[in-house]
C-alpha cells in the first residue's frame, strides 16, 4: 500500500504541473486504486468496522467523472484529499484486523 501511496503522490504532482504524464500515470495506478477502495468496501460489508461506504462510492464517482472529463485539477484534488485518506484508513484498518 505504501507503494500505491507514493505512486498517487507522484501522479498528483504531475497532474498539478499540467503535464500529460499525469493522466498516463493515473491510468497505470487506476486498477490498484479501485482494488484498494473495493477492499475497503468489502471490509465494511463483512466486518464490524464502521466505514462509510456511501463516501467511498462517491469518491469513486468523483474519480470517474474527473478522469472521463480529463479534468486534471479535480482528479488531483480527488486523489489528494479523498483517495489518499481512504487508502491510509485502509492501512490502519488492516493493522487493526491483524492485531485482533
Amino acid at each position: 500500500m505504501e507503494k500505491l501511496l507514493n505512486a498517487i503522490e507522484k501522479t498528483i504532482v504531475e497532474l498539478r504541473q499540467g503535464q500529460d504524464d499525469g493522466l498516463n500515470l493515473y491510468k497505470k495506478i487506476m486498477l490498484e486504486v479501485l482494488n484498494a477502495i473495493s477492499e475497503l468496501i468489502d471490509i465494511a460489508e463483512n466486518t464490524e468496522f464502521e466505514i462509510p461506504v456511501n463516501v467511498l462510492v462517491q469518491q469513486l464517482k468523483n474519480l470517474e467523472d474527473s478522469y472521463t472529463k480529463s479534468d486534471t485539477v479535480i482528479l488531483a484534488d480527488t486523489l489528494e484529499y479523498e483517495i489518499k485518506n481512504s487508502i491510509m484508513f485502509l492501512i490502519d484498518v488492516k493493522k487493526d484486523m491483524e492485531s485482533v
